[in-house]
């Protein structure tokens, strides 16, 4: 933009409307996914003898556009009788949190009114609490809007009369703008908890572009998840060793500094030496995954007893198979690793002594649609 005739002074304003239509151009297009910090730098070039000087960096908050889609999300097992929630979202047609102008839905189960859900206007989501349903089995709850042009149904719930096993969902491998990736820390959190309806979330920042400040960020903020009791947030942070050949997420289950990177140990049997030298092994869990190549060679049994094969990148079988044929004992799991600050029905009061073992026995599972019983 040039300006060429006036002055500017202090105070001035200027407004820039990126998509401007009314001079007749066709818009501006954007990326399909909402965020929080999306960066537009400014320059600026004072003699006019095009050396720009940078001025700022202005934050831009981009939204969704009008609900298309709602999604349900039910326990996946519940016991009878037992009360639990239904959990409901609005969703443009991109699955970002719909710009919503409020509403009611109506749940029905066995085409019989369970309840309503009313979302007001700048919510994205809403939720019925109190159901019980007293007869064991498998079912599915229907949910409509109050015009009827909007309707989904939920994943599946399995009801038992003592369930011997519990299904909680969650995600392992997730990013945000510290690295490549776009969105806030806060934002991230408040996705896994009150859009994805996640019992668990964690944001594996990349360790090589993990600062000190990136890093505490996360954990503060990963500890404000966990007092707002609705999403069980673990401490993680994402290697990338051996040149790039053993790509790995660190979880920790305690709050202490627990900052070990790459450059700190560049093979993975330092690293581990390093990890179980600032923490007991039960409070660290190791997870590699594949498609940074994969390290399938080494395995330490006391840390490293999950292994991503699933995610935004593909299937990759594979790689747990080679674990498996080494004799290594492993969980297999499937994360997201979301680059967009959008990671992949809670727990009543999560106390993080108490879950996490579930994390470490290798019973685990993963799966690349919906949730499932």
């Amino acid at each position: 933009m040039r300006i060429k005739t006036g002055t500017l002074t202090r105070g001035d304003k200027i407004t820039i409307t990126l998509g401007d239509t009314t001079g007749g151009s066709k818009g501006f297009s954007v990326q399909t996914r909402d965020g929080d910090n999306y960066r537009f730098p400014l320059e600026f070039d004072p003699a006019g003898n095009g050396v720009f000087v940078p001025v700022g960096v202005v934050s831009n908050v981009i939204i969704g556009s009008g609900p298309a889609l709602i999604n349900a999300i039910v326990p996946s097992v519940a016991g009878s009788g037992e009360s639990f929630s239904l959990r409901l979202r609005v969703e443009d047609k991109y699955f970002n949190p719909a710009a919503f102008n409020g509403g009611s839905f109506t749940v029905k189960l066995d085409n019989k009114i369970a309840g309503q859900i009313k979302i007001p206007a700048g919510e994205v989501s809403g939720r019925l609490d109190g159901i019980r349903i007293p007869k064991e089995g498998a079912y599915k709850f229907q949910v409509v809007d109050d015009i009827g042009e909007i309707s989904c149904q939920s994943n599946p719930i399995l009801i038992e009369n003592n369930p011997g096993q519990r299904i909680y969902w969650g995600e392992l491998h997730g990013h945000s703008g510290w690295e490549e990736g776009t969105g806030s820390v806060q934002r991230y959190y408040w996705f896994a908890r009150d859009v994805a309806f996640l019992d668990f979330a964690s944001l594996t920042g990349h360790d090589a572009m993990m600062i000190r400040p990136a890093w505490e960020d996360i954990r503060r903020e990963t500890a404000k998840s966990e007092s707002a009791g609705k999403v069980r947030g673990l401490w993680v942070m994402n290697g990338r060793l051996e040149l790039i050949m053993a790509a790995i997420t660190m979880s920790f289950q305690k709050r202490q500094g627990n900052y070990v990177t790459a450059w700190d140990a560049p093979r993975l049997p330092q690293l581990y030496e390093k990890l179980k030298a600032i923490d007991a092994v039960d409070n660290v869990l190791v997870i590699p995954h594949a498609h940074q190549t994969g390290n399938w060679t080494y395995n330490d049994a006391e840390i490293e007893r999950l292994v991503e094969i699933y995610s935004m990148h593909g299937s990759f079988e594979y790689f747990g198979q080679k674990f498996l044929q080494r004799g290594y004992r492993v969980g297999l799991i499937g994360a997201s690793d979301n680059h967009t600050g959008h990671p992949g029905t809670a727990l009543p009061r999560h106390r993080r002594e108490a879950d996490w073992p579930r994390s470490t026995p290798r019973h685990s599972t993963g799966t690349e649609s919906g949730r499932h019983a």
